[in-house]
This record gives structure tokens, C-alpha cells and sequence, in this order.
């Protein structure tokens, strides 16, 4: 018998936050190798190489808006972008997403 939506959605909220443990124990491995801005650094550039690796299809045709780019960073999020809990505040002419996981 296939889970319920509910057992999948609980499911893939776990393996976010353990795929989020994983990051943890390997910055505290680079930070007891090589301190922690070396460990940041290492972190934050494999990061950007894998933004870098999607970004060209993943934003094809998205105007350069925030908004239009959260709508579509959302869209093909887990669970349909229900996994982040997500805000959109707009003060004058700056605009800002944040995305929380789900608790």
C-alpha cells in the first residue's frame, strides 16, 4: 500500500533536516582541519558551484525580479514549496524572500 501524503510530507521533512546534520558534521570536520573561515569558504564554494550548475535552466525565461524568482525557486521545490515555510516583505524598493523548512 503507497504512504500517505502525510507519512511522505513527514518523510522528506526528515531527510532535509538529516541531509542538514550532514552539513553540519562536515563543516565541524573542515573547522577541527582548518578553522572555520577555511571551512566556510569550502562550504560556501561548493554551494555556489552547484547554484552555478542549475541555475541556467533552472532560471531560463525568469525575469531578474525576486519575486519572480522565489515563485519559481518555490515551484519546483519539495512538496510543492509547502516543505519552506516562506515570507515576502516589500519596504520601499527593496524586496526580501526568506524561506524557513518546515518544523
Amino acid at each position: 500500500m503507497p504512504a500517505s501524503p502525510e507519512t511522505l510530507r513527514r518523510e522528506l521533512g526528515d531527510a532535509f533536516k538529516n541531509r542538514a546534520h550532514l552539513y553540519r558534521l562536515i563543516f565541524d570536520v573542515l573547522n577541527e582541519r582548518h578553522g572555520p573561515e577555511e571551512a566556510e569558504a569550502v562550504l560556501a564554494e561548493a554551494c555556489d558551484r552547484r547554484g552555478r550548475e542549475v541555475a541556467p535552466l533552472l532560471f531560463e525565461g525568469v525575469p531578474a525580479r525576486p519575486e519572480a524568482i522565489a515563485r519559481r525557486f518555490l515551484s519546483v521545490s519539495p512538496d510543492g514549496g509547502d516543505l519552506y515555510h516562506t515570507r515576502h516583505r516589500r519596504r520601499r524598493q527593496v524586496s526580501r524572500l526568506q524561506c524557513m523548512p518546515a518544523r
